[in-house]
């Protein structure tokens, strides 16, 4: 896709479009075809019509059957409302009234291809392509038009791959094929049956119950399939209610684990960044861990294409290229740009933290040189596309250097030169993106006012960025004292989410969270249980958009007053998971999930016995922070938040700590 088009999707769905692709090439990535797959192949393969979907294929089916008597038939109306309630049992009539094998017949008739046509070849091979990079293909389809259009492609371009076929009824006997396993073997699963001998397909209310009562093979599979690979799901609706109850399953179970499922949905015309369709997919990404990207037709073979041809991390200075590979990746939260910082540090043996951070400051060091000289509008763009995500790595990596000006002073260095900017030709989000710099680093914060106010055109000119730049305002300035009253969050809040920002709604709720656990340690009308459920609340607004640090803080300040501690420990324990799975935890929190998890234990010890320094050191070493306990006993921030009884068993613990350093 080109730029402007990557910039109509937001950093959260270009996060998770990036892992896609970084797995893909890794072979960790399988592909779940719906009926819009066949819809889009048959395109140009029929000779009148499209392949029908689900609903239509049993409206076809149901039609046929009654037009044999009268007094049968139905009208459109009754039979379209019926259908949309109950079409597997709609499908059980059908199969009642024709029995099996003539039921079968028809089903297969209508899903047959005209095979003297050739397929959409632009569609047809964008989607093979992408599908030859991995060894496992799903499909709830029943027709055999995908094998017919994979096999032609692999001839085409003399692939030399193998397609091997299995059905519902293979379940029991099939295995997860390992990512590396048998390169040139692509397994097709037909997970509901096909409409050819020996397979049965699943269509009826009938075949779904025994899927669903009997098969446990079934969801076996489907919980091996979520917790293995990331999924990417392709022209499949959502209908279906036992995938549905897989993938939340999956999401429940491992929930903290980010798999970066994808679902490419196509709509007529692209979603309004605020709209219905844009919250389903915040409600898809918390409950089903699937990331929805809701595209037009043509926008498809665009998004495929994105998948596949992930930007290389840079292997230069180039700004151009660092500032499209960061624009690519997505947020800061994206495990590719921890990658790509890595891999410019020179010290490979340090941690990870060590070589992020070296990575982050050579980054620093290229802006700063690149500012110094006389810039064009261009060179200016790349700067600020650059600075946007690297403003976050370092607040969350490079505190000591965020204290000795780096932060501020690269915004600062960019506002400058400000002046030779053509802010009429700066896409809205760069735009926003820089503005709210001016309030995140608080160099010029006066300044700044008085410059936006002078230069209209500078502001954005979209509606819901304006929208969030005054959330932004109120946020910085406003709101920007430990006195506001706790209620005037909840406004706050709403606005952000009216204007999709869940982000931010997050930040603020946990600000909320931090504020509420302040106060009731010297007043009693604030409850644990308020607390808890505010918390409870910033969590599950973090979990729409997959973003991990807000997720933690929640979960941190909950634990510190949550009545059972165990199931506290528990929730901090799966944060630590992720960094064994690709993603990092900034190495602040991970501190400061060291002392929620030294709060859960205290509150789990019985008659508040408190914990002796070997007793500590035993404890986290068996989490896996033997090395961060120094950290672990520095970190004073979240001492405020704590209850008043936990904090001096805390310090008694670090007093101990201390002692025996010395």
């Amino acid at each position: 896709m080109d730029m402007e088009a990557i910039e109509l999707l937001s950093p959260t769905v270009k996060r998770a479009l990036s892992a896609v692709g970084h797995k893909l090439k890794e072979g960790r990535v399988a592909f779940f075809l719906g009926a819009g797959v066949d819809i889009a192949l048959s395109n140009g393969w029929l000779d009148a019509g499209k392949m029908p979907n689900w609903l239509d294929l049993v409206t076809n089916l149901y039609k046929e059957a009654a037009d044999g008597d009268g007094k049968y038939a139905a009208s459109d109306m009754e039979l379209k409302n019926t259908i949309e309630l109950w079409p597997s049992e709609v499908a059980s009539i059908v199969r009642c009234w024709k029995g099996d094998q003539a039921f079968f017949k028809s089903l297969s008739d209508q899903l047959e291809v005209n095979k003297k046509k050739r397929p959409h070849l632009v569609y047809s091979d964008k989607l093979c392509g992408m599908l030859c990079n991995s060894n496992l293909i799903v499909t709830t389809n029943y027709s055999k038009l995908i094998v017919d259009v994979l096999r032609d492609y692999i001839k085409r371009h003399k692939l030399g791959k193998d397609i091997i076929i299995y059905n519902r009824e293979d379940l029991p006997s099939f295995y997860m094929p390992r990512p590396s396993e048998i390169p040139n073997k692509i397994y097709i699963l037909y997970l509901h049956g096909r409409c050819y001998e020996p397979s049965y397909p699943i269509l009826d209310a009938w075949g779904y119950s025994l899927v669903e009562n009997d098969d446990r093979y079934y969801f076996k599979f489907l919980q091996s399939l979520f917790n293995q690979r990331s999924i990417v799901f392709i022209g499949f609706s959502w209908k279906d209610i036992l995938i549905r109850r897989a993938a939340a399953m999956a999401q429940t179970n491992q929930q903290y684990i980010l798999n970066s499922h994808l679902s490419l949905d196509k709509r007529d015309s692209i979603p309004e960044k605020c709209s219905l369709a844009r919250r389903l997919s915040n409600a898809m990404r918390a409950a089903y861990g699937i990331t929805m990207i809701q595209a037009r037709e043509e926008d498809q073979t665009k998004l495929i294409e994105t998948i596949c041809s992930q930007a290389e991390i840079p292997k230069s200075n180039s700004l151009k290229k660092i500032a499209e590979y960061f624009d690519y990746c997505g947020d800061f939260e994206s495990p590719m740009h921890y990658k790509y910082l890595m891999s410019i540090s020179k010290k490979h043996n340090d941690s990870p933290k060590e070589r992020i951070s070296q990575g982050i400051i050579a980054i620093v060091n290229l802006l700063k040189r690149e500012l110094a000289k006389d810039i064009n509008h261009d060179k200016w763009l790349l700067c600020a596309r650059v600075e946007r995500h690297l403003r976050h790595h370092l607040w969350l990596y490079c505190q000591e250097n965020k204290a000795e000006g780096n932060r501020g002073n690269v915004w600062k260095d960019l506002f400058n030169k400000s002046r030779i900017v053509k802010w009429a030709e700066i896409p809205d989000r760069i735009k926003f993106d820089f503005i709210v710099g001016g309030y995140e680093t608080g160099v010029i914060t006066n300044k700044l006012e008085a410059w936006l106010s002078k230069k209209p055109a500078i502001k954005p000119s979209d509606p819901v960025f304006q929208d969030r730049l005054d959330c932004v305002y109120r946020i910085y300035v406003e709101y920007n004292n430990k006195d506001t009253p706790t209620g005037k969050y909840d406004e706050l809040i709403s606005s952000l989410l009216r204007c999709g920002w869940e982000s931010m709604a997050a930040k603020v709720m946990c600000d909320k969270v931090s504020a509420l656990a302040e106060k009731a340690k010297s007043t009693a009308t604030i409850t644990p249980a308020e607390i808890l459920q505010n918390a409870q609340r910033a969590e599950a607004i973090a979990r729409t958009i997959g973003c991990i640090r807000r997720r933690v803080k929640a979960d941190i300040l909950a634990a510190m007053w949550d009545p059972n501690p165990v199931a506290a420990r528990e929730r901090l324990l799966r944060r630590l998971m992720i960094n064994n799975h690709g993603w990092l935890i900034e190495p602040g929190l991970v501190y400061a999930i060291g002392i929620g998890l030294l709060a859960c234990q205290i509150q789990i010890k019985p008659d508040g016995e408190s914990m002796d320094t070997e007793e500590v050191n035993e404890f986290l070493s068996s989490y896996g922070l033997a090395k961060e306990i120094g950290n672990i006993m520095g970190d004073r921030y979240w001492t405020c938040y704590m209850p008043n009884t936990l904090v001096g068993k805390i310090e008694k613990i670090r007093s101990n700590y201390n002692k025996l350093r010395k």
